[in-house]
């Protein structure tokens, strides 16, 4: 069985979550699964990465510096609690170290340097958090015994360019990941792989949005044409300091808003799934959808139980079909004055803008006739950028 498990920030909180987490691969290896593992970074680090890029746009460095001391301890912490052998303990810390002070301070001393964090700064920034806890568990997994590599998602995870919520092209994306994983597998070794991460084909790094791991799980579900995508979630108690303090008996997989933890839904249909709020990143199930691969929402302290499996077994319906399931960007034809940008999406929430000249409806309409691309029939959400700059061209605009 091929499964793909991913793993939020509350499983890799800490050195005994890096434990359990460990155990939880090192089973479903026992028993014969080949898997691939993607991660969260560490609780409360991509909160604290964003406050570093505040402070560094507004020129304190003194702040950003305590910020870096902060997460390099925290993570110093969490290697020496997992006891790896001296030359693998002595290697990553000096990864990490060098990470923090080229990676972090060198990109904040940048931000400081123009007054204002970019958006490609920022991804940049909030994406060291997942490489972190990747390289610790991929070196932790190792140092017992599992072959394992670090895969970094901005290698082989292309997306759409957008910072802080970046749509995956699953087109380019599909040979780049499979040249990357498929060796790894047929060699017996487990891939662990950053989630929330991509970059655009330029290969500038891009961030997925908040919960994006999720989607990074389903983006590698589909290339490789997983028998199941797993999405571990745990409940925490956490330190005076905002970091994991312990796991703590919860929810398991997906339960009905007001009711108790033990009720557990046992099966839900994509369509009811893309509908949740906080359980999954709002695009998760597009991916999985066209080919019908189940998506399983489990507990991380529970692992064995079954939570709730998300599929076309769970609709009432079974009738829901998807024709495209990820979103179409439409440039606006030459005849329009530039920038014109329109976007189709399913389900997902955009600060918008009146499409005052009805220009990104006559772009869609114009995509549509030409390719033959059938859009789906939900709702569709169009993005005008600098809408004050659009002019129509003639009276037929």
């Amino acid at each position: 069985m091929l499964r793909v498990v991913k793993f939020g920030g509350s499983s890799v909180g800490n050195a005994d979550a890096f434990k359990a987490v460990g155990g939880i691969l090192k089973h479903f290896k026992r028993q014969g699964d080949t898997v691939v593992p993607v991660f969260s970074a560490m609780m409360s680090v991509t909160n604290r990465l964003l406050k570093s890029t505040d402070a560094a746009s507004r020129g304190d460095m003194k702040q950003v510096a305590q910020i870096k001391e902060f997460l390099f301890e925290l993570h110093r912490k969490t290697v020496f609690g997992l006891n790896l052998e001296p030359t693998t303990r002595s290697d990553i810390l000096g990864w990490l170290d060098t990470s923090m002070k080229n990676d972090l301070m060198g990109a904040c001393e940048k931000v400081a340097q123009l007054g204002v964090c970019t958006g490609e700064k920022s991804d940049f920034i909030s994406s060291l958090g997942e490489r972190w806890s990747t390289a610790i568990m991929a070196h932790y997994l190792e140092d017992n015994n599992v072959a394992s590599e670090y895969v970094l998602a901005s290698d082989v995870l292309i997306t759409d360019g957008v910072a802080g919520g970046a749509t995956p092209d699953l087109e380019l994306t599909k040979p780049a990941m499979l040249e990357r994983l498929v060796p790894l597998l047929q060699n017996g070794v487990m891939p662990c792989m950053t989630g929330f991460i991509g970059a655009d084909r330029f290969g500038t790094v891009t961030t997925l949005g908040r919960g994006g791991s999720d989607l990074s799980a389903s983006v590698v579900g589909n290339v490789l044409d997983a028998d199941e995508v797993t999405m571990y979630k745990v409940e925490s108690t956490t330190a005076e300091d905002g970091t994991l303090a312990a796991w703590k008996p919860g929810w398991i997989g997906i339960i009905p808003k007001g009711s108790e933890s033990t009720e557990t839904i046992p099966f839900m249909s994509y369509e009811e799934a893309t509908h949740l709020k906080k359980v999954l990143h709002p695009a998760t199930c597009y991916p999985l959808m066209e080919k019908e691969i189940p998506i399983r929402v489990g507990n991380t302290l529970e692992y064995l139980h079954p939570g709730t499996l998300i599929s076309n077994r769970g609709s009432s319906s079974n009738s829901h079909t998807l024709q495209r399931p990820w979103p179409l960007i439409v440039t606006a034809p030459a005849t329009f004055a530039q920038p014109t940008y329109a976007r189709a999406m399913r389900q997902r929430a955009f600060s918008t803008v009146p499409d005052k000249y009805k220009l990104a409806g006559k772009a869609l309409k114009k995509v549509q006739a030409e390719d033959a691309i059938r859009m789906p029939p939900s709702p569709l959400i169009v993005e005008n950028f600098n809408p004050d700059l659009i002019k129509p061209q003639d009276n037929g605009t």
